[in-house]
């Protein structure tokens, strides 16, 4: 019985497929692009851009942070500073819109890899079918981010391996190169050393048994790619960063890693939530069941499953390392189906026409933007910033009152801050949280997300204005306080963010006046109307939440949320009139809604019609039988009667 697969076994050759195949190839191409070019929604890339640029500037890769005021002077392992180079060259050509092609491309060279390695075990249908549900199982990191490099990274080594492209000093140089940029561009470059020493194991066991085996060229790329990990400006420090980096996800990480949701439990609530979870459990149970098929027929295994094995592991360590998996997955897959399927088999007509529709008919998901709307991503397919996750007014307005000083921002426009204004001015906080003192970063952040507690910041930091997201945490907790602070005043409003300065500062705009409703910014889609929402309800702008809810109806969509708010906003301004007319709408649209019965059936009983107040408790009731509360509201009913 053959336990291990040489190193060295010879691949079936392609074979051929016919035009099933290449319709099903175009159907997932042009399926994959709208969810791949979509507007820039990713906090990061601000501060990627700024980073790279500066070095380009300066000629010096920076070993201490200049880039935030909390992090200001602290040793920075910038382990992303290739790909910040890259993303600034592209910038500096096509603005925002380069660094989407950038993205594009190195996905497409992603995908290109995984379809190559797949196609060497099948024919063209099954692998387009495969790579599909690839770049579904990753479309939530269809990100420009250095992440990228590590896909690219990944792909393209298992395809060279699983070609024995190693025998050779060319096939080793090449390894060795792409080592080398990995290593300068994201930090866990030692995926690449772990699957070169998945194959130099294989081949070090058949040796030891005395059969043939490529251990010698092997253990040369093994030394090879290794010592390419400390061509760095870091040199050991590279691998002490990578073993960081694995300790932002799961339990023992500090709990600003906990807190973030690419790195939720990989099985977690919130990973249920997106489509991108689920094709990842199909792919396992494919990688799985195929497997096992695979074993009992040839009772052999080869390097590619310890591969498979290990990123499968990693993958379990948060929701943003689905990918890792998925990439090696599909490969793995198709290479196991060889066993049952042969690769020339091709499709029918029907049958291949069927699954291209299907697959066409996805790419209506992310150009309706119900994608964007179901995952809650403010931005939609096409080019350039979305309007929706940055306050794209804000540069413009601080340049013209002249604003000068230090700002205590939400973490998540820290990027944002950075890039229009370095040099000249930094951030409290960015996203890049490793450089801080975490003691420091703790305090920071429980200071302005815990009720008053960010006056502590104020004196602290030398604070000038403060910048806030509404979707923000740091938002939730300041607003409510800092909107009652006669110190402080509203100078610059739009759907996205707030900035506040000193009242005492002369020569700056007066308050924004909300009372007005001109001056409640227009949304311009449903995503940016949640966000005002919560910023005018934390502020206690009843009246112009009022108005900003109507307004939000328009758009046709989540009118049951905003009609919840609108009739609650609606009883507290005592509209008793416009509130019944907001529930009785909401309970047309749906007719479980016990929240709209209940507040019907007050609204009844205050006007003194007790028979419609005891129908709709009855309602709400019958559909909520347990509740103490509507329980309780039913016989105080039925005595008032």
């Amino acid at each position: 019985m053959t336990v291990l697969s040489s190193t060295s076994e010879e691949l079936p050759p392609s074979g051929k497929s016919g035009r099933s195949g290449f319709l099903i190839l175009f159907a997932v191409i042009f399926a994959i692009l709208p969810f791949l070019v979509h507007e820039i929604h990713s906090y990061d890339i601000w501060w990627q851009i700024t980073i790279g640029t500066d070095i380009l500037e300066s000629g010096r890769i920076p070993v201490h942070d200049i880039y935030s005021a909390a992090g200001y002077g602290r040793p920075y392992h910038d382990s992303h500073w290739l790909f910040q180079v890259v993303m600034a060259l592209a910038h500096n050509v096509m603005g925002m819109v380069g660094v989407q092609v950038i993205m594009t491309i190195m996905w497409g060279a992603v995908l290109l890899f995984c379809y190559r390695a797949v196609r060497k075990w099948s024919g063209i249908s099954l692998a387009s079918i495969l790579v599909f549900v690839v770049a579904m199982a990753s479309v939530e990191r269809f990100l420009p981010r250095p992440e990228l490099i590590t896909f690219l990274g990944i792909t393209a080594f298992y395809l060279l391996l699983q070609e024995n492209r190693f025998m050779s000093w060319k096939d080793q140089a090449l390894l060795g190169l792409l080592q080398v940029l990995w290593v300068n561009s994201h930090g866990i470059f030692i995926i690449g050393i772990f699957m070169v020493g998945c194959y130099w194991l294989f081949a070090l066991i058949d040796q030891l048994r005395g059969r043939t085996s490529a251990l010698k060229p092997l253990s040369i790329l093994l030394i090879v790619v290794t010592v390419c990990s400390f061509i760095t400006p870091y040199g050991l420090d590279g691998w002490t960063y990578a073993l960081l980096l694995f300790k932002e996800a799961g339990e023992p990480s500090p709990g600003v890693f906990q807190e973030l949701g690419e790195l939720s439990p990989t099985f977690g609530k919130n990973a249920r939530a997106g489509i991108a979870f689920w094709l990842y459990l199909v792919l396992l149970a494919a990688t799985a069941g195929s497997g096992l098929i695979a074993w009992f027929r040839s009772r052999s295994i080869s390097p590619r499953t310890l591969i498979v094995i290990g990123l499968f592991l990693i993958s379990l360590t948060g929701r943003r390392n689905i990918v890792l998996f998925a990439l090696v997955s599909a490969p793995s897959i198709a290479e196991s189906l060889s066993m049952i399927i042969s690769k020339d088999r091709q499709l029918k007509k029907p049958w291949a026409v069927s699954i291209a529709c299907i697959i066409l008919a996805c790419a209506w998901f992310p150009l309706s933007g119900a994608f964007y709307s179901v995952m809650k991503f403010p931005s939609r397919t096409g080019l350039g910033v979305t309007p929706s996750f940055y306050p794209l007014g804000l540069p413009q307005f601080l340049k013209s009152i002249h604003f000068k000083g230090q700002v205590l921002n939400s973490s998540t426009l820290g990027g944002f801050y950075l890039y229009h204004f370095f040099p000249d001015a930094v951030p409290l906080i960015d996203g890049r949280w490793e450089i801080y003192d975490q003691d420091e970063l703790e305090f920071i952040r429980s200071s302005s997300r815990t009720g008053d507690y960010w006056r502590q910041l104020i004196e602290r930091y030398d604070i000038k204005g403060i910048l806030l997201s509404h979707s923000s945490g740091e938002a939730q907790a300041m607003l409510p306080s800092l909107s009652g602070d006669a110190e402080w005043r509203l100078v610059y409003l739009d759907q996205v963010a707030s900035f506040w300065i000193p009242s005492g500062v002369s020569g700056t705009p007066p308050a924004v006046d909300l009372s007005m409703p001109e001056n409640i910014p227009y949304s311009f889609r449903v995503d940016d109307a949640f966000n005002l929402s919560s910023f005018l309800a934390w502020t206690g702008m009843r009246e112009a939440l009022a108005v900003h809810l109507e307004r939000s109806l328009q758009f046709g969509q989540k009118s049951e949320w905003f009609l919840q708010r609108l009739g609650k906003v609606q009883l507290e301004l005592m509209r008793w009139e416009s509130a019944r007319e907001s529930f009785e709408k909401l309970h047309q649209l749906d007719r479980t809604n016990t929240g709209a019965l209940n507040e019907l059936a007050f609204l009844a009983y205050r006007r003194g019609d007790i028979s419609e107040a005891l129908r709709n408790m009855k309602m709400a009731l019958d559909l909520e039988p347990d509740n103490r509360d509507f329980q309780a509201n039913y016989r105080r009913l039925r005595q008032a009667q």
